[in-house]
C-alpha cells in the first residue's frame, strides 16, 4: 500500500506510514483486494507457492497459510502448470516481443516476458521452439556466444554490491548508471541520467538504495572513476564502525572494470539482449538457470528476500538515519526545473498527441516536435 502523502510503499498491516507519519487510509474490502493483487503479482512471476507466503510475510507484512494462496489462485482461474492459450496466440505474442530491442532477446526474456506482460504460462520448450522457428539465424548466433565464466562467491545478499556505469548510449544522450546484488543478482538500481560521470550522482542513486533497504552491503566494488569517489566515501563511513575484516576503508574496493565481473557480465547480457539494438537504431537515424561457476541458482528476488531458503544470511549492514543526514549534502538532491520538459508536454497536450507506446512511436513523435519546430 502506499501513502498517499509522501508516495511512500508500506506494509499493508501498517496504520502510519513511516515516512511522513500520516495516517494510512483504508478500507477492509481495500486490503483483501491488495493483498490479492500481491499473490497474482508473485505468481505471473513464476514464483513458488512457499516463495510467494515468505515474500507476503517479510515485504508486505501478511501472514497466511500456504493453502491460502492457492486457493485465491484458484478462485481466479490462474493455473500453475497447464499452458493458457493456443499456440497460434503464443506464436504472434513472441512476434510482437522480438520486435524493436527484443529482437536480440534470447528465449528466457521472451518466456519472461510472455509471463509478466501478457500473463501467458507456456513451458519454456515451447517458447524456444517457436523462437527457432521465427528467427533461426538469431537463435544460432545467441548459441554461439558462448563464454568461459570465472568462479564467483559470495556469502549472501547484501555482501558485495557492484556498480558501474555504461557509456555505449551516451553518445545519444543517455548515460546509465547500475548496481547489481553480487549474491542474488537482483538489480538494486537502474538510472538514467544526465550525466554517469558526476560524483554526486552515483552517491544520489546508492544513498537512495541505503535508505530503500535499510543499510548498506558490507563490500561496495567500483572501477576506479573519479565519478565514484564521494560515493567511495560514504560506504567507507558507513562501516566504520564495524568489526569484520572488510570495516572502514576495506569496505569500498576499487578493482579494473573487466574484474568486476558481476556488473559487466549484466552489462553485456544487456548489450546482446536490448543495448545494441538501441546502438543501430540511434546509428540509423544519427545522421538527421543453473552454472557451473559457483553461482547459486535461483529468482533474483527471492535469493535477496529470502536467502534463508538457498542457505545463506543476509548481510546488509544497519546504517542510522542520522548517518544518512550527515551524507546527504554531499549528494545530487536539488531539483532542477526542466523547462523542456514543460514545453513538450505543452504541445502535446495543445496538439492532442499521444504519449509513445513503443519505440517507433518515439521517433514518429520527436519527428514531430521537430516539424513543429521549423514550421513555428
Amino acid at each position: 500500500m502506499f501513502c498517499s502523502s509522501c508516495g511512500q510503499n508500506c506494509p499493508l498491516e501498517a496504520k502510519y506510514c513511516h515516512k511522513c507519519g500520516e495516517r494510512l487510509q483504508k478500507t477492509i474490502t481495500e486490503r483483501e483486494a491488495s493483498v490479492d493483487e500481491l499473490i497474482e503479482g508473485y505468481f505471473h512471476r513464476g514464483y513458488p507457492y512457499q516463495a510467494i507466503v515468505g515474500l507476503l510475510e517479510k515485504q508486505d507484512g501478511v501472514r497466511m497459510h500456504v493453502r491460502t494462496p492457492k486457493r485465491k489462485l484458484k478462485d481466479l482461474g490462474l493455473k500453475r502448470k497447464a499452458a493458457n492459450h493456443e499456440e497460434d496466440i503464443v506464436r504472434e505474442l513472441i512476434k510482437q516481443e522480438m520486435q524493436g530491442a527484443g529482437s536480440l532477446a534470447g528465449y528466457r526474456y521472451i518466456w519472461h516476458a510472455l509471463r509478466l506482460r501478457h500473463y501467458v504460462n507456456v513451458p519454456r520448450s515451447q517458447v524456444a521452439s517457436i523462437m527457432k522457428e521465427i528467427d533461426p539465424q538469431g537463435v544460432q548466433e545467441r548459441r554461439s556466444r558462448r563464454l568461459k565464466r570465472r568462479a564467483y562467491v559470495s556469502y549472501g545478499p547484501n555482501f558485495c554490491w557492484h556498480l558501474d556505469g555504461y557509456d555505449k548510449l551516451k553518445l545519444y544522450g543517455f548515460p546509465i548508471h547500475g548496481c547489481i546484488c553480487g549474491y542474488s543478482r537482483r538489480i538494486i538500481w537502474l538510472e538514467v541520467d544526465k550525466s554517469n560521470n558526476n560524483p554526486k550522482i552515483p552517491a544520489t542513486f546508492f544513498l537512495d538504495a541505503v535508505q530503500n533497504v535499510g543499510g548498506c552491503p558490507r563490500i561496495v566494488r567500483s572501477d576506479c572513476g573519479t565519478e565514484n569517489v564521494v560515493l567511495a566515501a560514504m560506504q567507507c563511513y558507513f562501516r566504520k564502525a564495524g568489526n569484520d575484516e572488510f570495516a572502514a576503508e576495506k569496505a569500498h574496493q576499487y578493482g579494473s572494470s573487466p574484474s568486476n565481473q558481476r556488473i559487466e557480465g549484466w552489462w553485456s547480457s544487456f548489450s546482446q539482449s536490448r543495448a545494441n539494438w538501441w546502438i543501430n537504431f540511434f546509428k540509423d537515424i544519427h545522421y538527421i538457470r543453473r552454472s557451473r561457476h559457483d553461482t547459486v541458482a535461483g529468482v533474483p528476488d527471492i535469493l535477496y528476500y529470502l536467502p534463508e531458503n538457498s542457505g545463506a544470511v543476509d548481510c546488509l549492514v544497519p546504517v542510522s538515519q542520522a548517518q544518512i543526514r550527515e551524507v546527504e549534502p554531499q549528494c545530487d538532491m536539488e531539483v532542477d526545473e526542466d523547462h523542456y520538459k514543460e514545453y513538450f508536454e505543452y504541445i502535446m497536450s495543445t496538439a492532442g498527441w499521444n504519449c509513445p507506446l513503443n519505440e517507433r512511436d518515439a521517433f514518429d513523435l520527436f519527428q514531430s516536435f521537430k516539424q513543429r519546430q521549423v514550421n513555428g
